[in-house]
Order: structure tokens, then C-alpha cells, then sequence
């Protein structure tokens, strides 16, 4: 049986293809390389579906310098690998989707973004559902525990707010390791958050969703290190195939309108934002103290995304607030 291929190991390989085989344009061999580093896994047509290859693409080209050393590593992964003639066409087909693909700008969070991936309670529920009765660990190439995580994931990033690198780390990124064993307090359902965005340290609470993660760790019998290890490209497909499914957004691999997004994990941190603006705002009576109190719990950069959140709060009727006992009351 062979040794899977790490992505560290494909970079190498691939850089020194390119400095035997091919030149890089405006790039270099190490620039090109150091962008596929930032995948979590190689691109494997063995063991990934066409769609989940598209989903990988889609998040990792944000530039044209991108574009182009992501059309090169398909080279290299058809002139490397063992491949029949189908996948051939396929890598061909891929290497057409890469260069159809919109290129994502970066522009400052507004209300009308928040207002459009805000998710009502039901709709978490829903989703909570999805993954428990509609999915299979054949679903995440046979690994049980990525099917396990993912089944906690949605409900944990809504109730506690987190990031999604807060929650499974970055890859190759020795400051974001995403949550280990001792970041959680199961005894005051809270977990600490580690080297966030802003590279402060905060703690935030979960309810609902500590059967299943206590359940998690004593499965597995994690003790110490990582919590979760399912891959970003496949806890990102997944998110964005139920949005498909379930609300009818576009699928991974559909191409989006100007108004239109895919489900992504960051919506249920849209949620718990929106939904803490109201609760602090109910309970302090002021907006500007409910807006400080939002700023420092979600640790954002900049003020303007936390009053993002303000603007949508007082548009929206409030459906997911916690019941007494804390939580959001959601069946899992």
C-alpha cells in the first residue's frame, strides 16, 4: 500500500518540476510551490470527486498569479501521476473551470451581506438534521471522524461564534492549530480561542452542541493536541453542497449571481453575531454598549464590521435568542 502524498511533498515535487520542465512567466518556481502549500491535502482524482476538486479551486485561486500556478500544478499532476484516459480529460476540464472562475475581491462586510447570510434557528436546525440523517462517514472518503466532526461543527460555530481557522486550525500554520483538547472547559462549556484574527486570545461559550462534542472526545480519546482534523477543503464542500440542498443557494460547482452566496461556515458566525447584537442591546438597552460588548467577544479587526452587524440587527424580528438554560434549544 502506498504512503499518501502530503502537500509539503507534492510542493517540493512540483517546484522542481517546474524549474526542469516549464517556465513561470511573471512567477517563480518557489512562489508558484508556495501557493499550493496552502492547500490541505494534494488534488488527488482517485480520491476526490470532480465537484470537491472544484470547491478546492474555487477558495484557493484569488489571484491571477494564483490562477496560473494552480493551472500548472494540474499539469504537473497529469504529466506525474498515474492516470487513465478520463481522468486525463478530466484534469483538462479542471484546468478550463480554473480559468472561468470569478476572482474573489476583497471588500469591508456590509448589512446587506449580513441581512443575506443570517440563518434563523430553524434553518440550524435543519442543517444539524442534514448532516446527522442525510450524510454518511462514505460521504467524507470513508473517514468516520471527519464525518463525526462535521456533524459537531455547524452547531459549535454558531453557538460559540468562532472562526473556522479558530476551530481547525490553518494548514501549516503553526499558530493556528485550530482547538485542542485543553482549550475546552466541558465542566463551564466554554472553550479558549487561541492566535485569533486579531492575535488576542478570548474564550466563548457553547450549550447545545456539548453532548457532541464530549461524545467526540471520548470516542476518539483525545486528551491532548488537536480536536478537529477534517481537511478545510472537505468541511467547505460540504457546507456549501447543504446550502444546496437544503435552501437552494448555488451548489459548489455552480456559478454565482452578484446577490447570490454559497453556505459557507462563516454564515453560522454571521448568525451568532447578528442574534448577540440583539441579546447585549436587550439586555444592556444601549446600542453602543451592546456594539463594544460584540466587538470584543467576536474579536473583529475593525469597528465597521461589528456595526455591520448593528445595521442588520435592527432589520431583523429575533427568532434564535437563548432560552434561559442557555443555548439556542436546538435537537441534536
Amino acid at each position: 500500500m502506498s504512503t499518501p502524498r502530503t502537500i509539503d511533498e507534492d510542493a517540493r515535487k512540483f517546484e522542481t518540476w517546474l524549474n526542469r520542465e516549464t517556465s513561470c512567466g511573471g512567477g517563480t518556481p518557489g512562489m508558484y510551490a508556495a501557493y499550493i502549500k496552502r492547500l490541505d491535502t494534494p488534488i488527488d482524482l482517485n480520491q476526490m470527486t470532480l465537484e470537491e476538486i472544484i470547491a478546492v479551486l474555487e477558495d484557493a485561486v484569488t489571484t491571477p498569479a494564483v490562477r496560473s500556478a494552480f493551472k500548472k500544478y494540474l499539469a504537473y499532476i497529469k504529466q506525474t501521476a498515474d492516470l487513465d484516459i478520463g481522468q486525463r480529460r478530466d484534469v483538462a476540464f479542471l484546468r478550463d473551470e480554473i480559468s472561468d472562475i470569478q476572482l474573489k475581491e476583497s471588500t469591508p462586510l456590509d448589512k446587506s451581506e449580513v441581512l443575506r447570510k443570517y440563518l434563523r434557528r430553524t434553518e440550524i436546525q435543519d442543517l444539524v438534521n442534514h448532516v446527522k440523517h442525510d450524510l454518511t462517514p462514505g460521504d467524507f472518503n470513508g473517514n468516520p471522524q471527519w464525518y463525526d466532526e462535521f456533524r459537531i461543527l455547524p452547531l459549535l460555530m454558531f453557538e460559540t461564534g468562532c472562526r473556522i481557522s479558530e476551530v481547525i486550525g490553518k494548514q501549516n500554520d503553526p499558530d493556528h492549530t485550530g482547538l485542542r483538547r485543553a482549550d475546552i472547559d466541558f465542566e463551564d462549556n466554554k472553550v479558549r480561542i487561541r492566535n485569533a484574527k486579531g492575535g488576542k486570545g478570548r474564550f466563548t461559550h457553547f450549550h447545545d452542541v456539548a453532548p457532541l462534542l464530549q461524545s467526540h472526545v471520548d470516542q476518539y480519546g483525545i486528551q491532548t493536541g488537536k480536536v478537529f482534523h477534517i481537511p478545510y477543503w472537505k468541511q467547505n464542500y460540504y457546507f456549501k453542497r447543504a446550502g444546496k440542498i437544503l435552501f437552494g443557494f448555488p451548489g459548489p460547482n455552480e456559478p454565482t449571481a452578484e446577490n447570490e452566496h454559497r453556505l459557507t461556515a462563516h454564515w453560522m458566525r454571521h448568525s451568532f453575531a447578528t442574534n448577540w447584537v440583539i441579546k447585549k442591546y436587550q439586555e444592556t438597552g444601549r446600542w453602543a454598549e451592546a456594539k463594544e460588548l460584540v466587538h470584543n467577544y467576536l474579536d473583529h479587526d475593525q469597528m465597521a464590521t461589528t456595526e455591520a452587524y448593528i445595521g442588520a440587527a435592527k432589520e431583523l424580528e429575533q427568532d434564535n435568542i437563548f432560552d434561559e438554560s442557555g443555548g439556542f434549544g436546538i435537537e441534536v
